[in-house]
Parts: structure tokens; sequence; C-alpha cells
């Protein structure tokens, strides 16, 4: 503790200078501390009421709204349309049978399975949506079962049934 206060006390600074405040300091009498205001993140994975009555006026479906808004939700990185081998592995000679079949994001409405691809997205009107969220595969996998291997979108209509 000694050695940081001489080491303190040495080190030179122009004659009349004051000293830098500490870290912790209230500022001085009239002087005006600004605080920037902490900005906050955007949830990447959630539509709230909120959001679509702020920026909803421009899109008549949920699908609209997640083109312009949250499009990753769309993309292949998000979970959008993959393709997928499927097929037995023999490891000296390689697939057995192989078979492709289009992996995408599943849609679920309070709880149950409307469509098998985001385009059911349409069919449904903005105004109706309490919440929408975009739920990993593993996320959809653990909630509504292994067939959703691109993750799933819920979409709730009202808050009271959100679970």
């Amino acid at each position: 503790m000694a050695l940081a206060a001489a080491c303190a006390s040495s080190q030179a600074r122009p004659e009349g200078a004051a000293a830098a405040p500490e870290a912790g300091v209230a500022p001085a009498q009239g002087a005006q501390a600004t605080v920037q205001p902490r900005r906050v993140r955007a949830d990447r994975t959630t539509i709230t009421q909120e959001e679509i009555a702020q920026n909803g006026q421009a899109s008549a479906t949920l699908y609209d709204f997640v083109i312009a808004r949250h499009n990753d939700w769309l993309r292949s990185t998000g979970g959008g349309r993959m393709t997928q081998s499927v097929g037995n592995m023999d490891a000296s000679a390689g697939p057995v049978s192989s078979a492709s079949r289009a992996v995408s994001v599943t849609v679920y409405i309070d709880g149950i399975r409307f469509g098998v691809n985001p385009e059911a997205l349409r069919n449904i009107p903005l105004r109706t949506v309490a919440l929408a969220r975009r739920l990993s595969p593993s996320e959809a996998q653990a909630k509504y079962g292994s067939d959703n291997d691109a993750g799933t979108i819920e979409v709730w209509t009202s808050l009271d049934r959100v679970r």
C-alpha cells in the first residue's frame, strides 16, 4: 500500500495542475455528469406485441413482418430450408442407400402444429399475434419432437396460452 502511494506521489505534474479524479468520485459541485442511456439489445428470437405495434404497420401477415424484421428466422443458418441426406452409412463403401429430403422450419400456433415450412406464416394475420418465438433445432426437438430438425417458429395468439 505504501509503495502504491509513493509511486503515485512521485509522478510529475505541471505546476498548478489538479490531480485526475479518482474512479467512483462524484463530480465537483456545479459540474454535470452525463450518463449515457443503456442500450438494450433486441432479442432476435422473439417478436412481442410491442414490437408489432411499433413496426408492423406495413405488414398484413406474420410472414411479411418476419421478412421485414427477422428474416434470419428463414435462412438456413437460422433454420431455413436445408437439404439433408438420409440413409444407411457403410464405413467402407459410403452411403448404402440415400434419399434426400428437405428439412424446414415448422410452425406451431398455440402449441399445435400448423405448417411444415415458413410459408405457413402467410396464413397468420399479424393482428392475431401476441407473441412469436424462434426456437433453435435443439429447443424445438426437446419441446415438440425429433422431427423439428431445422427449428420451429412458435406463434401465440394469447399470452395466457404461452408455455
